[in-house]
């Protein structure tokens, strides 16, 4: 999955937007500070993510690995994450309306888990940085619209949730053999 289509959708795959809005929560009567908490929340998680993908050469340079063999290790990563989605019952954090105190800590830990940090670094050492910097926003924008977006139906949810997670076993195994075949 070279090139930046495919470092959009290991991205977005990755960091789960549906798994994020489900696992913080949404208030109706949620105030406007509240969403800029969350959405301050994903700046700050997207500029460290950002640093990620520029400094990912050079540190796979430094530990002499090569970007086929980093994408067998995404691979897992990511594979992992999506069985989690998969099979998991998401769990909705309480915070604050006011603040949303509680809901910006899971918001910044969901983005700078394991998959999302992979799979940005991945997008890095396979399609450039440019593409992942693309990548990055649109996956960061799909992630600040399901933080600040109302739920609707709650079954739909869940089902959504695991539908992602789906994807990103799919898209594990597509990596991984391409992967492979590679390395």
């Amino acid at each position: 999955m070279n090139g930046t289509i495919g470092a959009v959708l290991v991205l977005l795959v990755a960091t789960n937007p549906a798994l994020l809005s489900w696992s913080v929560g949404w208030r109706e009567r949620a105030t406007t500070a509240w969403r800029r908490t969350l959405l301050g929340a994903v700046g700050a998680a997207t500029v460290v993510l950002g640093v990620v993908i520029v400094g990912t050469e050079a540190v796979l340079d430094a530990i002499d690995v090569s970007p086929p063999t980093f994408r067998l290790a995404v691979s897992v990563v990511v594979g992992l994450a999506g069985t989690r989605a998969f099979l998991a019952t998401p769990v909705s954090v309480s915070s604050t309306p006011s603040r949303g105190d509680g809901a910006t800590i899971v918001a910044v830990l969901h983005l700078l888990a394991p998959a999302p940090v992979f799979a940005a670094a991945a997008g890095a050492a396979d399609a450039g940085i440019g593409a992942a910097l693309i990548a990055l926003a649109m996956a960061a924008v799909a992630s600040a619209v399901a933080l600040i977006a109302p739920r609707g139906d709650t079954t739909l949810g869940p089902a959504l949730v695991r539908l992602v997670g789906a994807g990103a076993i799919v898209v594990a195994v597509v990596i991984g053999l391409d992967a492979a075949r590679t390395v």
